[in-house]
């Protein structure tokens, strides 16, 4: 009795083999007064360790951030070597709103691999013009492919991946003039469409006047210390119109990346525009319970230095400070902002 059987796993990044080995065999007989009976047992089989295993990776591809036209990136495919294995590459992103993004990846030498460029986006009339790699290798957009093949069969283990949001066209390879016309104009309307989004404030932030809760605020920052506009506590009111947050009849200014300005519409809003308060501290918890899904900070304690009456500055001051400073962020409230990843697998047979 000999049995032997085998058999071919084949899994993501991995290969699973099991065996187990057993031979049990007997012989027996009867003689008059006695039997006998004859007994062998195999030897023991362990399972050994494996080549591969499932395994997932990172690609820090796109830099955990936003992007926009004109910006690129790469990651280099690291992880086990496959040897002589057969491996079968598959790429996909997840690409809603198709955001006009190219993939390729690069020969030994660092070129761009010309066999490789794939994206979602068409490029509608525009196959006789070209565009840059970041390195400055020109692209026929009539060479990207719409095959998802095209990327996947240039995939392997120390490969890198590239890809680029294109934002300037041209007419010749040599990549000097400008393409203009109405597919050069629908393809940067479109980028701008998929990059929009409509912000205002939250119209939960509001108080009656005569509330005593918001005493100025923040028109500017120069280290510690903030210049503010004060208001009347007895007459002026908090309200969002229009998407815009006033304090009384003014409206209160905006921060974006440390620069304050006085926005004229909430069209000029961003993700990050906050309006910066100074609210009496006796009064800082009531405030906070107007603030019921507004995205917030509690910025601590400030000391105004003057009357506080009238237009002033501020600076921390944690034990004596009678205002604290909040920071009030605008929230979204429409448009588009497309979204991209993308997965790569790696299927070894062994």
């Amino acid at each position: 009795m000999n049995n032997k059987t085998t058999a071919n796993y084949a899994k993501i990044a991995v290969i699973v083999v099991a065996l187990a080995v057993a031979l049990s065999c007997t012989v027996g007989g009867t003689l008059a007064a006695f039997s006998a009976t004859y007994t062998w047992t195999s030897d023991n089989a362990t399972a050994g360790d494996m080549a591969y295993t499932d395994t997932q990776y990172t690609l820090d591809l796109f830099g955990g951030g936003s992007v926009a036209p004109g910006d690129s990136g790469s990651a280099p495919l690291n992880g086990v070597d496959f040897g002589s294995a057969p491996v079968e590459w598959t790429f996909s992103s997840d690409n809603a709103d198709i955001m006009p993004v190219v993939f390729y990846t690069l020969a030994e030498d660092g070129a761009p691999e010309a066999a490789s460029f794939y994206s979602e986006y068409a490029f509608d009339g525009m196959d006789d013009l070209y565009a840059a790699c970041p390195d400055g290798t020109p692209v026929r957009l009539g060479d990207i492919s719409d095959d998802v093949n095209a990327v996947a069969a240039s995939l392997a283990v120390g490969k890198t991946l590239c890809w680029v949001w294109f934002d300037t066209v041209y007419t010749d390879s040599a990549l000097q003039t400008a393409a203009t016309g109405a597919a050069v104009d629908a393809y940067a309307a479109y980028c701008a469409s998929i990059c929009e989004s409509e912000y205002a404030f939250s119209e939960n932030i509001a108080a009656e006047p005569g509330s005593m809760l918001v005493s100025a605020f923040v028109v500017g920052q120069t280290g510690d210390t903030l210049s503010y506009r004060a208001c009347d506590l007895s007459q002026s009111a908090l309200s969002v119109r229009d998407g815009l947050l006033h304090v009384g009849e003014e409206v209160a200014y905006v921060e974006d990346s440390g620069m304050f300005r006085k926005p004229t519409s909430s069209a000029e809003l961003t993700a990050d525009s906050a309006v910066w308060l100074l609210v009496v501290a006796s009064n800082s918890a009531e405030f906070e319970a107007l603030l019921d899904g507004v995205r917030y900070e509690n910025l601590g304690k400030y000391a105004l230095q003057g009357s506080g009456d009238a237009d002033g500055t501020a600076v921390p001051d944690a034990s004596g400070g009678n205002r604290v400073l909040y920071k009030l962020y605008s929230e979204r409230t429409g448009g588009v902002r497309a979204e991209i990843s993308v997965t790569i697998t790696a299927t070894v047979s062994f």
